[in-house]
């Protein structure tokens, strides 16, 4: 029985990962590089995990962009407001 680290590098892993996804058959991907499915199955959960807490922005950061943008939204809309008065007059 193994130790549980793994003897193959980081690079590697994510390589077979990203095969095993878009080929959308981890079994086929883990007989290509001699490996267990198992092994392949829990390097693409990892994987995916990894892309999608890499990719997720902080609750708190996504407020305060919302809110910028409502802002810009209420100044925008008063401008066309003070813009269509203005055209009106003339």
């Amino acid at each position: 029985m193994t130790s549980g680290k793994s003897s193959h590098s980081k690079e590697f892993r994510e390589k077979v990962a990203k095969e095993a996804i878009e080929s959308r058959n981890t079994k086929a991907t883990a007989e290509k590089y001699e490996l267990k499915p198992s092994t392949v199955y829990c390097w693409v959960k990892v994987f995916k995990n990894k892309d999608i807490t890499q990719n997720q922005k902080p609750l708190s950061q996504m407020k305060k962009e919302l809110d910028e943008k409502d802002l810009e939204i209420k100044i925008l809309k008063e401008l066309l407001k003070k813009t269509t008065q203005i055209l009106i007059k003339d």
